[in-house]
């Protein structure tokens, strides 16, 4: 055989076994990736769709899988937000998310799993408030502070559920311990203020709103306030 034509076709034989390889071994890279995996990448590009659709395949798999069931109620809850910027969330909706997380909760505990259990019971309560259905707002916030005792959204609406509901020191003590934990949150100093004046305090209500102009100057919810104040004080 001619030297030359045998080094060729080694050659190609060689070239031919790599390429062949190089598919295995890329073939590996996408059949070795779990539906978890998945799921996850499809999550964090906000494919929700896909990323439910590959946690639940896992699922029928192994349902103790703690990560297949955090995976899934974390795409429930972005599923749930995002209906409800576009005002089309329902009670089921946000039921749904809470169950979820709770079912994943008694397979394991992380500080950000309750976290997001406690957000998912504010969504539920601040659904409940938009509706003047307090009660059930109030419940939901108990289950949401129980979790995240320190959450400046909770104790914010949790506040103003109080005030709504005629229990003045519970709402002051709420909002006062919420600007205790975080001085920069001007929804606080805004709803103290409305608790205060109510309760006849205008002077201490007027510092508490000064105060947050000087942390958000202009804001036009501030500013509304203030003057509604100061024309009815006349």
């Amino acid at each position: 055989m001619v030297p030359g034509f045998t080094k060729s076709i080694r050659n190609h034989v060689q070239g031919s076994c790599l390429w062949v390889w190089f598919l295995l071994a890329s073939g590996c890279l996408v059949s070795c990736q779990s539906n978890s995996d998945l799921g996850e990448s499809c999550l964090k590009i906000g494919d929700l769709q896909r990323a439910e659709h590959f946690f639940d395949a896992e699922l029928d798999k192994n349902p103790g899988s703690f990560r297949a069931r955090y995976g899934l109620a974390l795409t429930l809850q972005e599923q749930a937000r995002t209906k409800k910027n576009a005002e089309e969330d329902s009670i089921a909706d946000w039921l749904r998310v809470i169950h979820a997380f709770e079912i994943a909760r008694a397979l394991g505990e992380s500080v950000t799993l309750k976290e997001n259990l406690a957000t998912c019971h504010f969504h539920l309560a601040d659904y409940y408030f938009q509706r003047d259905q307090l009660s059930e707002s109030l419940e939901e916030l108990d289950q949401a502070q129980e979790l995240d005792p320190e959450n400046k959204f909770v104790l914010n609406l949790l506040g103003i559920v109080q005030w709504k509901l005629g229990w003045v020191p519970e709402a002051k003590r709420s909002l006062e311990f919420l600007l205790s934990r975080d001085s920069s949150f001007v929804p606080g100093y805004l709803n103290l203020g409305n608790v205060l004046w109510d309760a006849g305090d205008q002077t201490k209500a007027l510092d508490l709103w000064s105060k947050a102009l000087e942390l958000e100057p202009g804001n036009a919810s501030l500013l509304r306030r203030i003057n509604k104040a100061l024309k009815s004080d006349k």
